[in-house]
């Protein structure tokens, strides 16, 4: 083993020589850098015991430039230094050496067992081996041509190394720019073989990577290329990722061939037959992973220099962190267009759940609103049964009447009340309460009248013809002249048939209330931004929900004076639609709702953190308050009831959407819903900004 002391100190060198020849290894000496740096040249020394302080370049220096050459950088450094400082000892082995020890070690055997360390390291290292075997004939010319080491000689080594160096420092940049400005994945791999391609000559540059379970094979052609020259160049690539991944089995590959635009006119089938004679392969390694390989495949023999595997290897380096960013930035950019699928698919989905629960809300009005239009249509079916019996009774009693031969004057009273009669059709109809009243007092006039025991019968009959008083003083005196059978059956009929169509315009009104309720509520020919009248939502809202309330809760109103609002009416509608019916079934359909509306010119501070919404303070707003004495909601779900899906009905009862899509609809038109509760009070506040949606309404 050869050792070379570089020392300025003759003593220093005479004890060390003295102590590594007492130790069997052959000893070169230099007193300076130069020096030193001709003795490596010259003698190729195993190992290298360097001092810091040193005439025309100092030990720094000389290790720099040592591990900066590809024909010496494998030469172990010991730096041997009187310096003891940590930033002597960190920069020191920055610049490359490999280990760094004090000239005041306790004994000679401290300075033996760090060299026997630092020579197995030499032996066994595998970047040694490769190098030996990758730069072993160019070592041995350059040992026997290799000019004598002069300062001049070492300063135009230095400026060439300097030169490589920033070299390098610009394919660095290159690379570093495609990392910051990334690309999409296919450009990527482009431009670093644009890039490639001018840092050496080749003719096939090969990017094999792995990506989630696919391997993608990007082949860069320099033409000519034949195919057997393509396949060894496949077949070699896939070999060296094995050697890395013997356990990752290589079977579909997806392979893209690209051609140097500059000699894409020489196409493939006129290329020559030509040999893979050099072939390089260097792998990408990121977080001590290797992700892929980056080879080079050339026909020439020596086709690489040692300074050209050097600049590839500095290149492999950083476009390991490049490909990794691209495969990264493909599978963000993927992930992107998948989030984006999905926000899609959840809009869909929530508009969806949105429209479920609002056909869920209708399906529920809709059997009430059926069971409140199925009475009236009950009556007018009844109606028009009995309008047409009477209809055909009528012509009968008719021509009873007309065999009376009534007197021309007699003829006019009948009229008369018969007009009387028809005029009722715009009138109310009676109570029964009504008109057993006017039959008790009917029967009193009678009585004193001397109609004797026929005085209750006939009352009864005149009271449900509901006659104005003159007219029944009137159709008296046709009673007493002729016979009151045919009269009084005649005009009873003339009464039923105005009352079956009072039934029946009457029920009509019902359905036409009905219909325009519902119309009204869902604003089916209107869904744009329209000023509203709350007061009118809140109405509708209650007509259709009559069938709930009717039956036991007792509404109250206390309407302020509040101005219409732009807004969409048809989901305001929903709105109370939601807290009302919820209310209902809170007190179990018999209680006391409270309504309240009134106008707040500005921000109130509210006691309840239950609320939602993004009022600005002090802007002028609209309140509704919505309250129930039903049991309250307890205490530990009030912070869950607008939560999606949340329920404490039974099963088939409520989807649990409903105060959910209630508070959004409400956001929608920037306002803010607010909840108390206790029992025997729950309120729903919503509070709505007085201007409403007045952007979107005067943009329509």
């Amino acid at each position: 083993m050869k050792i070379l002391i570089a020392d300025d100190s003759p003593t220093i060198v005479d004890v060390i020589r003295f102590l590594l020849q007492s130790q069997g290894y052959e000893v070169v000496t230099a007193a300076d850098g130069i020096e030193a740096i001709s003795q490596i040249y010259q003698t190729h020394p195993d190992l290298v015991l360097l001092d810091i302080e040193m005439p025309k370049m100092n030990g720094y220096q000389v290790c720099r430039l040592l591990k900066s050459d590809v024909y010496t950088r494998n030469i172990p450094i010991i730096i041997l230094t009187s310096r003891d400082q940590k930033s002597d000892r960190f920069w020191g082995l920055s610049t490359g050496a490999d280990e760094f020890i004090t000239k005041d070690f306790e004994s000679e055997e401290d300075l033996f067992v760090l060299i026997e360390s630092v020579l197995q390291r030499k032996s066994s290292s595998k970047n040694h081996r490769d190098t030996s075997r990758l730069f072993g004939a160019h070592e041995e010319q350059s040992a026997s041509t290799h000019p004598s080491i002069t300062e001049v000689s070492v300063l135009e080594q230095v400026n060439h190394i300097l030169d490589r160096q920033l070299f390098q420092a610009t394919i660095v940049n290159e690379l570093g720019y495609l990392a910051i400005n990334m690309s999409s994945f296919f450009t990527t791999i482009q431009s670093i073989f644009t890039l490639l391609s001018k840092v050496c000559e080749f003719q096939v540059a090969s990017i094999f990577l792995k990506e989630d379970r696919a391997f993608h094979h990007f082949l860069y052609l320099v033409p000519p290329v034949c195919r057997q020259f393509l396949e060894t160049v496949k077949e070699r690539v896939v070999k060296t990722y094995q050697e890395h991944h013997p356990l990752d089995p290589v079977k579909k590959i997806d392979v893209t061939i690209l051609k140097d635009t500059e000699q894409a006119k020489r196409e493939q089938y006129d290329s020559p037959e030509l040999q893979v004679t050099s072939f390089f392969a260097f792998p990408l390694k990121v977080r001590n992973s290797v992700i892929g390989i980056l080879a080079l495949s050339s026909s020439r023999e020596c086709a690489f220099t040692p300074e050209v595997l050097e600049t590839l290897q500095v290149f492999a380096n950083e476009a390991s962190i490049v490909l990794d960013n691209a495969v990264l930035f493909k599978q963000l950019e993927q992930k992107n267009l998948d989030l984006e699928t999905t926000i899609n698919e959840l809009t869909s989905t929530q508009a969806q759940l949105v429209q479920s629960e609002k056909m869920a809300s209708l399906g529920q009005l809709v059997a009430g609103v059926a069971h409140e239009i199925n009475t009236p249509a009950g009556a007018i079916n009844a109606a028009t049964v009995n309008l047409m019996n009477f209809l055909c009774s009528i012509v009968e009693r008719f021509h009873r009447v007309k065999q009376l031969h009534l007197a021309a004057e007699d003829q006019e009273i009948l009229l008369t009340i018969l007009t009387q009669l028809i005029w009722t059709l715009t009138e109310e109809r009676k109570s029964t309460v009504v008109i057993r009243n006017e039959m008790k007092q009917m029967e009193a006039l009678l009585a004193t009248g001397g109609y004797g025991e026929n005085s209750r019968r006939l009352a009864k009959q005149l009271a449900r013809l509901q006659l104005h008083q003159e007219n029944v003083q009137l159709l008296l005196r046709l009673l007493n002249i002729y016979p009151p059978e045919p009269l009084l059956e005649f005009l009873e009929m003339c009464s039923k048939i105005v009352n079956a169509s009072k039934d029946i315009k009457m029920s009509i009104d019902i359905v036409t209330r009905i219909v325009n309720a519902l119309k009204m509520y869902s604003r089916l020919d209107q869904a744009k931004v329209e000023e509203v009248d709350i007061h009118e939502g809140i109405e509708t809202t209650l007509i259709i929900l009559q069938s709930q309330i009717k039956h036991g809760v007792e509404v109250e109103r206390h309407f302020g004076d509040i101005p219409k609002i732009p807004c969409h009416a048809n989901e305001l509608n929903q709105v109370w639609t939601n807290i009302i019916h919820n209310a209902i079934q809170a007190m179990n359909g018999s209680g006391l709702l409270k309504i309240e509306t009134y106008r707040k010119s500005q921000e109130e501070t509210s006691e309840n953190p239950l609320s939602s919404g993004d009022i600005t303070n002090h802007e002028p707003r609209i309140g509704v308050k919505i309250t129930d004495n039903g049991p309250g909601i307890p205490v530990d779900i009030q912070t869950k009831i607008f939560d999606p899906y949340f329920t404490t009905k039974d099963q088939g009862q409520g989807s649990g959407l409903g105060l959910g899509i209630a508070r959004q609809i409400v956001e929608r038109h920037r306002g803010e819903i607010r909840v108390t509760s206790r029992p025997g009070a729950t309120s729903f506040e919503v509070l709505l900004p007085l201007r409403g949606l007045q952007e979107e309404y005067l943009a329509s």
